[in-house]
C-alpha cells in the first residue's frame, strides 16, 4: 500500500527549520537528522521518491525563512534534497 502524503514525514524538519531561522543556524545536524528520518519514513510508507523531492522543493521555496537570501535558500534546498535522496536510497 502506498501513501503519497509526504507532509507528515517531514513535519519535524519544518519545525526545526523554523527554529533554525530564529537562530540563523541552518547547519544544524538536527536538520540533517530530520531530513533522513523523513526520507526513510516516506520510503517505508511507500511514498515514491519523486513525490518526496517535489514536496521538499515546493515547501522549501514557500517556507518563510528569516534573513535568508535567494541564493542561500537555493543552496539550502539543494542540500536538503540531496540528503533526502541519499537517505531514501540508502539500504
Amino acid at each position: 500500500m502506498h501513501d503519497d502524503d509526504v507532509a507528515p514525514h517531514f513535519a519535524d524538519l519544518f519545525v526545526r527549520l523554523g527554529r533554525a531561522a530564529t537562530r540563523g543556524d541552518y547547519e544544524s545536524p538536527e536538520l540533517t537528522d530530520a531530513v533522513t528520518r523523513g526520507a526513510v519514513g516516506g520510503r517505508e510508507a511507500g511514498v515514491r521518491p519523486e513525490r518526496i523531492l517535489a514536496y521538499l522543493r515546493s515547501r522549501l521555496q514557500d517556507e518563510p525563512l528569516a534573513d535568508i537570501g535567494d541564493w542561500y535558500r537555493t543552496v539550502l534546498a539543494d542540500r536538503i534534497v540531496a540528503r533526502a535522496i541519499e537517505a531514501y536510497y540508502r539500504s
